[in-house]
């Protein structure tokens, strides 16, 4: 079965920021220095739930990457690219996918058909490991 935008229940924008955000990065050798990377201007923390969703529900989510292109990776959902940059996306784009390469922008059809709880989220993320691991990804539930 195609998933069909018109069904979606909510639109999220993610920003996955390469500049300073409001927290500062756990790992850093510098702790006086402000984080350079993360999604919404917060670094992850463990504590945190970003987003809580509904299973067997559909969203849109927009994602901006400033800096540079980043991987975006989303654990425990699948998506349709709806855009890329404003186009639509290339035929060999077509079809479900769990990470897409955002250069600018991108709008994502995501289906949450797997549930996730506050003991155990599921992660959305940039794919790049050293971005990952400085704090560029956020958590999120599903009930």
């Amino acid at each position: 079965m195609a998933m069909d935008p018109s069904v979606a229940v909510q639109r999220r924008q993610f920003v996955l920021n390469n500049g300073i955000c409001e927290q500062r990065t756990r790992m850093s050798q510098h702790p006086d220095m402000p984080a350079l990377i993360g999604i919404n201007g917060k670094v992850h923390d463990p504590k945190r739930i970003d987003v809580e969703t509904r299973l067997g529900t559909t969203e849109i989510w927009e994602i901006l990457s400033v800096g540079m292109p980043h991987p975006f990776h989303i654990h425990g959902a699948m998506f349709r690219i709806l855009s890329l940059d404003g186009k639509p996306p290339p035929e060999h784009l077509a079809g479900l996918k769990d990470v897409v390469l955002v250069e600018d922008k991108a709008e994502l059809l995501v289906s949450f058909t797997r549930p996730a709880t506050r003991e155990h989220p599921f992660m959305y993320h940039c794919h790049i490991l050293e971005h990952e691991d400085a704090g560029m990804m956020g958590q999120y539930t599903c009930a």
